[in-house]
């Protein structure tokens, strides 16, 4: 194609013909006129045409173009794998360099797919990977890895050089570190075949995210972190073919299909990327737009973040500015449509420069130059592309070269733009030229300065280059402890190692001697969210009303992590075990902390067994096992019994589900709290006599007479929970609310009479028959006269200072209601003999008693007959409303914050003597017995997931206030319970033999007849596999920023135990595949081993089993006394949601693990100790547990063997650094060597 620049206008005048169409690099560019007084653009010019690199016969399409942030160039990648730079004065070509595949043919030489230029270097996507080359042309390094084959788009990360984002055709994402040249880490992209753009954002100065476009119109928003998706749009039927964003606005193109055939649409897609799900306004365009791109300097200009380019691949584009679209208003042109000349071609690629300059590349390989400004700049200031070289002729050179040198594919290379620091590298060097002259200091001053001097500039303008490769001068200490492998040596780096420096060392400082080990752990202990070993400073000051109510977050990268997230410093006490509140619907966990506390229903759910899946009564008897096993070192997570919860018939039509349709948080738990009971009963099939009736039935009869019929009738009911009635006038006491409550008298209502066929007016009223052993009471929050009877007028104050300011007057409000009145009482008389009356009991009386509630025996009660009996505040489920919540995380109360809108719930819990008196299993044994004397005598805890701390006793259980907590659920406790109901158990330990079978299952040998048993001290290895059904969920931030607020889920999918005993040792006891009925969203084959299909029973290859009988097998080995050795067993039990004592649990983990040091992985471990090469290509959970075991063995016989421990120490101290030799990789050349 014929290409004639011609200087053409839009929105200009006539006057502009004298444009001249050369430019030098001596003069300064001006062309028409000069913008007006208000700085207003007088119109878009075409200032130059040219053709990217050499000219040649044929077309070589631009693919890419980049604007390079530190000089004045402009970088284009062409479609033949050519990557040029133009100076953007007059369009000279500065550098020419093939990058695309060296062993492409000719046809298909491999394109330029994307181009991004860094302070240092230059980045181009490529067909093999990623390059990088420097802005003299030299490659400098190339990533190649099957994740980014095909590479498609980058984003470089706008806060920092270091990282690049990388997606291709592949649905993997990458994110490589440049300074290493490696892979950090990577991702599968949901709902995608390919990705076609990518960007890295930065909204704000300390935020980014990154956002790729896909082949299917998927624009999916990551944690550049952990490569994570956060959020997603599904903007367009086809592929996304560009995106732009500018502040907050993110704008897309992209293809529709009609009929099956691809077209592009007329519109841009606009989006806040605070709010993707409710997208802008569409900006339509006049022809089908296929790239944008915003103009910042035009954006400041009128004061706006919405100046957008829009190109057709025909050439129409227009400036307009979206920002409008907000308010609803249409975007507004900044200029006339503009229609290119590019001829027959088509235009390919299109970018925006800081200065406001428009590089725009067609088919045919040229480049269009269009501005609106006096000169044509790139960026505001740009360091000089041309130097004069300090020294040009040095003193002994090789090959005589002046200012320039070419390179072996014969493209002209300015010796400024190579890398150059304190030291001079010369020619040959860089070439590989056959001599190697020894390089030679300067003398004087850094090149730097010189150069800076040279040109009268006051620039830095070689800061250090992290792709150069210096010869390092190697010290003799590291030459005494090199290692050689072939023509190759290595040796670890001293601290004192600089990378990429010219002497590649620096001297140590001199510092005073200090104590590292124990200010190293001062440090960890004051920073880490997860530090500390008991309820000190750096947790919250639980012996406050007001703190102890707060909600307290899971720091979810600890809880994640190995070591785990420390619950030990939330909780008080020295046997009770909490619950983990980062999963959904866990505001149930208040009620099930109520129920455990709860002798008779304990007790009950304990002997319960079934074999149906997703048995409510099961799940909750195993968390409840989890209670008892655990202690205050450790949190149980409900995720099975929240699990069985949400696969219950009408939960979420009955909005007892976390989600749009969810009651309120208070109605919810009340309505909770009815709704489980209901399914315990049903569950232990029985209609009449369940434990569930005994404890919570009372009998009601409701008597109704139509009064034109005079027809009556009688209805009879057993409610378990009751609910409060609130009438005017708004006074009494808490037992006049009770007995109004309980006892409804006669009213009148309209209803269906089914003698008389016709509606009629009816009386009716209820009775109470008998009373139930727990009393529990609904405080219907939804009530007109809730928040009247409940709390004084006039204490609806908000606080609304500082946040210390506001803390205390929570605290204030807090320590007011302690000290007012209490509505509720703590021990009361209820009498059936003549009508219902309820009276309070004495306080000197109930102050008097030493054991109230379950700790009664009953003997001081009046009557234990169904119509009299004293009751005593067993608990209280509080909501604590969001205001309690602000401002804790200021005053430093760690880990508090405001995350829930409605608040949340606690638990104030009454323990009876036997759960105070068990034995615990704190992990802090120096202060378990000073935390017990503490707090031994304490009847009254508030359980606050896993915060639990003492109370003031009723004093503060009792006081409510609407600014700090709120009553729900109120439970009462006969005093004679434990003569009315039976509370033994009979849940004896299962027969391992009878539950593990003798049956061979998958590769598993069942027990043989003659084999002995597991039991106690038995060791077996274990090893889990898991697969995910629900990934993390985020808040994105009015600042950019987000938050993970529920984390992934991921389920049990396959279990392997092998014997560490007997005739069989090394053979599978148990190898189950796992049913999950939730959908699987990620099969995580590279390290599960499992693919689609192995996990349903109709088209599996493997016996598949439900979770319920894996569960059984292996609490079975637990109960039985089993010592469980495995590789980072504490997050696979952490996710199977089971709970093991420490001292049945051995990690290979800790085996062989220096203090303060890394983990080793199982693969290293296994390779370097053992020999062989497990997890190559997949995991396998039998050769992964088999390999733990080996590991075990050898690690007693270390231990044991000749020189003790101090060789086994030795053996440490050797693998580690052989670790550090060879990349934490087993060399089949080199292999380890024990030490002697």
């Amino acid at each position: 194609m014929n290409h004639q620049f011609v200087p053409s206008s839009v929105g200009g005048s006539a006057d502009d013909a004298h444009l001249p169409s050369v430019y030098t690099q001596h003069e300064p560019f001006y062309y028409g006129q000069h913008a007006d007084v208000l700085n207003q653009p007088a119109g878009w010019y075409e200032v130059s045409c040219t053709q990217a690199g050499a000219a040649t016969p044929h077309a070589d399409p631009i693919r890419a173009l980049a604007c390079d942030p530190r000089k004045e160039l402009i970088w284009a990648g062409t479609a033949s794998g050519m990557l040029h730079a133009h100076y953007a004065a007059d369009m000279s070509r500065i550098v020419s360099s093939y990058i695309g595949e060296p062993s492409a043919s000719h046809t298909n030489l491999g394109d330029v797919r994307d181009i991004v230029v860094s302070n240092s270097s230059v980045l181009a996507a490529v067909s093999y990977g990623l390059v990088i080359v420097n802005r003299g042309g030299v490659l400098c390094g190339a990533v190649r890895a099957e994740a980014i084959s095909n590479a498609k788009a980058l984003a470089l990360n706008p806060l920092s050089d270091k990282h690049v984002c990388i997606g291709g055709e592949s649905r993997m994402l990458a994110v490589i570190d440049l300074e290493q040249e490696r892979i950090l880490r990577q991702a599968t992209l949901r709902g995608a075949t390919g990705v076609t753009a990518a960007l890295w954002a930065a909204p704000e100065a300390a935020s980014s995210i990154a956002i790729f476009s896909t082949s299917t119109g998927r624009i999916s928003l990551c944690d550049p972190s952990t490569m994570r998706e956060v959020n997603a749009i599904a903007a367009f039927a086809g592929a996304t073919t560009s995106m732009a964003t500018s502040g907050y606005y993110l704008a897309a193109t992209g293809l529709s299909t009609r009929g099956g055939v691809p077209y592009l649409e007329q519109s841009v897609k606009l989006y806040d990327i605070r709010a993707v799900q409710a997208p802008l306004p569409s900006v339509l365009f006049s022809a089908p737009p296929m790239f944008i791109a915003f103009d910042s300097a035009t954006s400041s200009m009128y004061n706006t973040d919405g100046a957008l380019w829009m190109l057709s691949p025909h050439g129409v584009m227009q400036l307009l500015d979206i920002s409008p679209v907000t308010t609803g208003a249409p975007a507004y042109p900044l200029c006339d449509e503009i229609q290119l000349d590019a001829g027959s071609d088509v235009f390919t690629a299109m970018v925006v420069s800081p200065q406001g300059l428009l590089f725009l590349g067609d088919s045919g390989g040229f480049v269009h130059q269009w501005t609106s400004s006096d000169s044509v700049k790139v960026n505001a200031s740009s360091e000089p592309v041309w130097t004069t070289p300090v020294n040009p002729e040095p003193s002994t050179p090789s090959i005589h070269m002046d200012n320039f040198i070419t390179s072996e594919i014969g493209a002209t290379i300015p010796k400024c733009a190579l890398p150059e620091f304190e030291y001079e590298y010369l020619t040959d060097e860089l070439f590989d030229s056959t001599e190697k002259p020894p390089f030679k200091r300067k003398p004087g001053k850094l090149r730097s300065a010189r150069i800076a001097k040279a040109v009268n500039t006051d620039c830095d303008l070689y800061p250090r280059f992290p792709f150069a490769r210096f010869p390092l001068q190697i010290t003799d200490d590291i030459l005494q402890v090199a290692k050689r492998h072939s023509f190759v040596s290595y040796a670890q780096a001293p601290p004192s190692f600089i990378r990429n420096s010219e002497s590649g060392h620096r001297k140590p400082p001199k510092t005073k001697a200090v104590n590292t080990k124990s200010r190293l752990q001062r440090e960890r202990r004051s920073s880490s969210p997860s530090g500390g070993s008991a309820v000190t400073s750096a947790g919250p000051d639980l012996t406050k009303s007001s703190v102890r109510s707060m909600y307290v977050e899971m720091d979810l990268v600890a809880w994640e992590s190995f070591e785990g997230f420390d619950f030990l410093k939330y909780n008080a006490s020295a046997r009770f075990c909490g619950l983990e509140n980062a999963l959904p619907n866990v505001y149930v966990n208040p009620a099930v902390q109520a129920l455990y506390f709860c002798p008779p229903v304990r007790t009950a759910i304990g002997n319960h067994a079934c074999d149906r899946d997703w048995c409510i009564s099961c799940e909750l008897g195993f968390l409840f096992h989890m209670f008892d096993l655990g202690g205050a070192g450790m949190a149980c997570e409900a995720g099975n019994f929240t699990r069985a919860f949400m696969t219950m018939a009408n939960a979420g039509a009955l909005g007892l589900l976390d989600g749009p349709h969810a009651l309120p948080l208070s109605q919810r738990i009340e309505n909770f709290t009815r709704y489980l009971l209901e399914q315990l009963h049903k569950d232990e099939g029985m209609e009449t006599d369940s434990t569930v009736l005994s404890v919570f039935g009372a009998e009601t009869v409701s008597y109704g007479t139509f009064m034109t019929s005079k027809t009556n009738w009688e209805r009879k009911a057993r409610p378990f929970q009751h609910t409060l009635t609130y009438n005017r006038p708004m006074t009494g006491t808490f037992c006049e609310l009770l007995e109004h409550s309980l006892y409804h008298r006669a009213d009148t209502t309209r209803a269906f009479c089914e003698a008389s066929g016709q509606f009629e007016s009816m009386t009716q009223h209820r009775e109470l028959r008998n009373l139930p052993n727990v009393l529990l009471l609904g405080c219907n929050s939804k009530a007109t006269g809730y928040d009247e009877w409940w709390f004084e007028t006039g204490g609806n104050r908000n606080p609304v200072q500082s946040p210390r300011d506001q803390t205390r007057a929570l605290e204030d409000i807090a320590n007011e209601a302690m000290q007012g009145e209490k509505k509720l009482v703590e021990s009361m008389r209820i009498d059936l003999t003549n009508g219902l009356s309820v009276t309070k009991l004495s306080d000197e009386g109930t102050e008097a008693r030493a054991d109230l509630g379950y700790d009664a025996d009953g003997r001081d009660a009046k009557d234990t007959a169904d119509l009299m009996a004293e009751y005593d505040l067993s608990f209280v489920i509080a909501q604590v409303p969001q205001a309690i919540q602000e401002g804790a995380e200021a005053n430093g109360n760690g880990g508090m914050n405001a995350k829930n809108v409605e608040g949340h719930l606690v638990a104030y819990i009454r323990v009876p003597r036997s759960y105070r008196e068990r034995g615990g299993s704190r992990e802090d044994k120096t202060n378990s017995k000073a935390v017990s004397e503490r707090n031994s005598d304490a009847e009254w805890w508030c359980f606050n997931d896993f915060v639990i701390s003492p109370c003031e006793g009723f004093n503060e259980v009792a006081a409510f206030h609407r600014m700090w907590k709120r009553p729900c659920v109120i439970g009462y406790v006969r005093r004679d319970i434990n003569s009315r109901v039976e509370m033994e158990s009979n849940n004896t330990l299962a027969d391992v033999r009878e539950v593990i079978g003798e049956e061979n299952c998958n590769a598993a040998v069942g027990l043989q007849p003659d084999e002995e048993v597991p039991e106690k001290g038995t060791v077996l290895a274990l090893d889990c596999e898991f697969v995910m059904v629900a990934r993390d969920e985020a808040d994105i931030f009015g600042d950019g920023t987000w938050q993970v607020v529920v984390p992934a889920r991921k389920a049990l999918a396959r279990v392997s135990v092998i014997r560490g005993y007997g005739k069989l040792k090394g053979t599978a006891l148990i190898d189950d595949y796992v049913a999950v009925r939730e959908p699987v969203v990620d099969y995580l084959t590279r390290f599960s081993g499992l693919s689609e299909g192995d996990l349903d029973a109709s088209r599996s290859p493997h016996k598949v089993s439900s979770l319920k009988s894996v569960y059984k097998r292996l609490r079975c080995l637990v109960d039985a006394g089993c010592i469980f050795v495995g590789h980072g067993l504490k997050s696979d039990f952490r996710i199977i949601n089971f709970v093991v004592p420490p001292n049945q649990v051995i990690d290979t983990v800790t085996l062989f693990r220096a203090k303060n040091k890394r983990l080793l992985g199982l693969r290293f471990l296994s390779n370097t100790l053992l020999g062989g090469d497990i997890q190559s290509k997949t995991h396998d959970s039998i050769e992964d547990a088999d390999a733990a075991l080996r590991l075990y063995d050898l690690y007693v016989k270390l231990k044991k063997g000749e020189g003790g421990e101090q060789r086994l120490q030795r053996t440490i101290k050797e693998l580690y650094a052989y670790g550090y030799a060879h990349g934490w990789k087993a060399d089949a050349d080199e292999a380890f060597v024990f030490p002697e």
